[in-house]
């Protein structure tokens, strides 16, 4: 008798339709469940489709995630150039009927037509009304596209749609009835298993937009015990909001999280961009870290000698890395600013403090609530330097330490020595340049910062607009 977790012929041996159902049905609930990885489980299943027999050379998934900012994921997978795309879509409000009166939808598009309630799609690429979400079809040679919305215990409302598969083949007179058949046998295994990975891809994505990029794939890995976590050598950034106490008393609600939300969206994307990473949003406060991932940055701890040889390449690279950032940051804050006050909005100015040296970083708190965080006299340091900027009227402050690993002095200036709460010695100060401040506050008032293309446009699209393409 055959064993239900042997394959049921050898590799590479002519499978019939049920052999083909069966034998896929055994993938998923062995192998498939052992993939970490979504991209690597979509390659997996694309070369064991064609191993018991259908010639699929693309395959594409859609499905709506819990995410913030994106409502979609889509996947795709081809077969001739080993590419595996992933792709996000942002959330959107009206249905798929609202958009394709609209005209926002053509209303053929292979997902939409399963969401309105089509059973399945099945398009030949030489078809005189190919949809427009399907053109690539006849540009790369494809002959069919077969589709099937995802399997879910949940009644689906029209208009609706928890995902959908497409397969498509270049093989010539494309799927055969019997391969059709073979599709729709699997489809209730590979959406079971498909919604366990999806539901980890959400899990870290969601770690990942709370956390930060780093912590959130630690928790993901299984670093959750309290008190886990290591001593890096790290660059600290705070930043704030200038006057938020009486901006938050003059403007509404709402008018007060836009102006917070426009200043952390530059931040995001800018640390982003240079390598840091956001680990606090604090109220109008945000902060950062810039840290290498060198196996060699992270330790227990560090001998002093380890950290004089680790400061003079890896130190001064990080230091490098965030006061670009910080450069860039300001003129972008900027620019927001004009932008809103010319539209007659409340603009922000945001003051930045940077510090260089050693935090714990990992899991801190109670039994019940825990947070994967940096602390350490570094970063109660840090939040000091960023407290004076008011006081010293600075876009821009670092500490003596960050200054000199980088390596950029005539770009700093010093502001004397300071006492800042919570560290016992006075602590010198740079202010980075007051030419570059003085730059900045003129172009704001000439207007130069300000780009013909505005901001960056949000993605926009849902499980009904996902193009195929």
């Amino acid at each position: 008798m055959t064993s239900y977790c042997q394959p049921l012929k050898p590799a590479g041996s002519k499978f019939s339709v049920q052999e083909a159902i069966s034998e896929l049905h055994r993938w998923l609930h062995v192998e498939a469940m052992d993939i970490v990885r979504v991209e690597q489980l979509a390659i997996a299943y694309g070369e064991k489709m064609n191993e018991v027999g259908v010639p699929v050379d693309r395959v594409f998934k859609g499905a709506v995630v819990v995410h913030p900012q994106v409502g979609v994921m889509t996947f795709r997978w081809e077969k001739e150039s080993g590419m595996f795309i992933e792709k996000p879509y942002a959330r959107y409000k009206k249905t798929t009927k609202e958009r394709i009166e609209e005209g926002e939808l053509d209303g053929d598009e292979p997902l939409v037509s399963l969401a309105m309630g089509a059973p399945y799609v099945r398009i030949k690429g030489d078809d005189p009304n190919l949809p427009k979400d399907c053109e690539w079809m006849k540009k790369d040679g494809y002959v069919e596209l077969y589709g099937l919305p995802s399997v879910s215990q949940n009644k689906t409302e029209k208009g609706k749609l928890e995902g959908g598969y497409t397969w498509s083949t270049k093989q010539q007179g494309g799927f055969t009835e019997e391969h059709i058949e073979i599709i729709n046998g699997h489809l209730l295994d590979l959406c079971t298993v498909m919604r366990y990975h999806m539901k980890d891809f959400t899990m870290e994505t969601l770690l990942k937009a709370y956390l930060g990029e780093d912590a959130g794939s630690r928790v993901h890995g299984g670093e959750i015990e309290r008190g886990d976590g290591l001593i890096i050598r790290s660059v600290i950034w705070f930043s704030d909001i200038r006057g938020f106490t009486k901006m938050s008393g003059e403007l509404t609600r709402h008018e007060l999280l836009e102006v917070i939300n426009g200043v952390f969206e530059v931040t995001e994307r800018v640390v982003r961009q240079h390598g840091g990473q956001i680990l606090k949003f604090m109220g109008d406060g945000i902060m950062v870290i810039f840290a290498d991932n060198a196996t060699s940055f992270q330790r227990d701890s560090f001998s002093s000698e380890e950290k004089r040889n680790l400061d003079e390449i890896h130190g001064a690279k990080l230091c490098h890395k965030a006061r670009t950032a910080a450069e860039q940051f300001q003129r972008e804050i900027s620019q927001l600013k004009n932008e809103r006050e010319e539209a007659g909005l409340r603009g922000a100015s945001v003051g930045v403090g940077l510090h260089y040296g050693d935090v714990s970083y990992g899991n801190v708190g109670a039994p019940g609530r825990l947070d994967f965080t940096v602390i350490g006299t570094s970063v109660n340091l840090a939040s000091r330097v960023e407290s004076q900027c008011s006081k010293l009227r600075a876009h821009v402050l670092a500490s003596s330490t960050f200054v000199d690993l980088d390596n950029a002095q005539h770009l700093w200036t010093s502001k004397g020595k300071h006492e800042l709460k919570g560290v016992s010695k006075a602590v010198e100060l740079y202010e980075l340049g007051a030419t570059c401040t003085f730059l900045f506050e003129s172009m704001e008032s000439m207007s130069l910062l300000r780009s013909p293309g505005g901001h960056q446009e949000s993605l926009k699209g849902s499980m009904m607009a996902v193009s195929e393409s």
